[in-house]
Parts: C-alpha cells; structure tokens; sequence
C-alpha cells in the first residue's frame, strides 16, 4: 500500500506550475523573512506580482508592502 502512495506523489504535478513557484515565493517570506530570495524568484519565473497576490492567502498586506518595495528597487 505504501508503494501505492509513493508512486501518486512522485506522478503527482501541480495543475499549475505557477504555484510551485509562488509556494516558494510565500516560503521565502514567511519562514526566512527574505524578501530578496522571493523577489528573485518572481523576477527569475517573469511573474508579477497580481500572480502572488491571486494564489495565495497566507502573506500579510505588511508582507505584500515589503516584497512590493523590494521588487521596485530591483527595477
């Protein structure tokens, strides 16, 4: 049975590839604080910041000011 189970996670893909990157993007913040990391991450994939902010509920509008600030000083 545990082979079963191993075997659906290793087939298993987001249906989304965006969201993998946003789930690293949230884990950048929320884990490590490092706004840098997560801004690179959207800069590296080319997604914006409307992409974040509509598949994730778990970062703060104070997080969201911050990533906002950090990408605008990369530009």
């Amino acid at each position: 049975m545990a082979s079963y189970y191993e075997e659906f996670i290793e087939k298993y893909e987001f249906e989304n590839p965006l969201n993998r990157v946003v789930y690293e993007v949230v884990d950048c913040i929320k884990l490590r604080k490092d706004y840098a990391s997560a801004a690179n991450l959207i800069l590296q994939n080319k997604l914006t910041l409307e992409d974040v902010v509509l598949r994730t509920v778990r970062l703060s509008f104070n997080d969201f000011i911050i990533l906002a600030d950090t990408l605008i000083s990369r530009k």
